[in-house]
């Protein structure tokens, strides 16, 4: 699967891992908040050339 066939709650994961990465200590509300706080070019421009599998979730 490519970016643009995950459904929402598939990228709200990568955007948790995004915050994740990107922080050393991430509250649990920031990744509540992750899709408000995580652009959606930020995910593209890290996610974008890659292939998912179900196993990646």
């Amino acid at each position: 699967m490519r970016l643009r066939d995950l459904n929402n709650e598939q990228r709200i994961v990568l955007k948790q891992r995004i915050l994740v990465e990107q922080n050393e200590n991430v509250s649990y509300l920031e990744l509540a908040s992750a899709d408000d706080l995580v652009s959606d070019y930020t995910l593209e421009h890290t996610y974008g050339d890659t292939y998912f599998v179900e196993d990646d979730f």
